[in-house]
């Protein structure tokens, strides 16, 4: 991971706390949520996409950077037939 990313100010204000939601360009997700995730010590750092694609994708790019047992994907969550509950 390249250095300056840690200095990033968007980076240390999402590592602090200080900015809850950042948009970051595709190819860069990966790097900016390792670099999010060193700076933010024990805090967990959680990225929404929006596809499940997407989420296995970054977590396969993040897992070289940060270590297998440092990444999860969560499933996505989608309504059964019989509840009344609007998948958007």
């Amino acid at each position: 991971m390249p250095h300056a990313t840690l200095e990033d100010d968007a980076v240390a204000a999402v590592a602090s706390g200080r900015a809850d939601v950042v948009a970051v360009p595709e190819a860069a997700r990966p790097i900016f949520a390792a670099a999010v995730h060193r700076l933010a010590g024990v805090r967990p750092v959680l990225v929404a996409v929006p596809t499940v694609a997407e989420a296995e994708r970054i977590a396969g790019d993040l897992g070289p950077m940060l270590g297998a047992d440092q990444v999860g994907v969560f499933p996505a969550w989608e309504p059964l037939p019989f509840e009344r509950v609007s998948p958007a």
